[in-house]
C-alpha cells in the first residue's frame, strides 16, 4: 500500500531533480554554443579577396581555363616523351 501512496504523491525532491535537469540542459546548450561562437570569432580570417564577388561571377570561366592548361600541359608532356616513329620503306 505505501508503493502506490509513492507513485500518487511525487515526493519534493522530484520536482528538484527535474528543475535541475531542465536547467542543466540549457546551462549545457548555452555553453557549447558560446564555444562555438568563440571560435567562429576569433578564428575569422577576415577579408581574403576584395573582389570575391567577381571571382564568385568567374568561377566556371575559371575553373575552365585551369583544365584547358592542364590538358595542355599533358599533352605537352606526352608528346615530348614518345619515341619518333622510324619511316619503315
Amino acid at each position: 500500500m505505501s508503493d502506490s501512496t509513492n507513485i500518487e504523491n511525487p515526493q519534493p525532491k522530484d520536482g528538484k531533480r527535474i528543475l535541475l535537469a531542465f536547467l542543466s540542459f540549457f546551462i549545457v546548450f548555452a555553453s557549447v554554443d558560446a564555444f562555438f561562437v568563440y571560435k567562429a570569432i576569433s578564428t575569422l580570417p577576415g577579408v581574403v579577396s576584395e573582389n570575391a564577388y567577381e571571382i564568385g561571377l568567374n568561377y566556371n570561366k575559371i575553373i575552365a581555363e585551369a583544365k584547358k592548361r592542364e590538358l595542355e600541359k599533358n599533352e605537352h608532356s606526352h608528346s615530348t616523351h614518345t619515341a619518333p616513329k622510324s619511316e619503315s620503306k
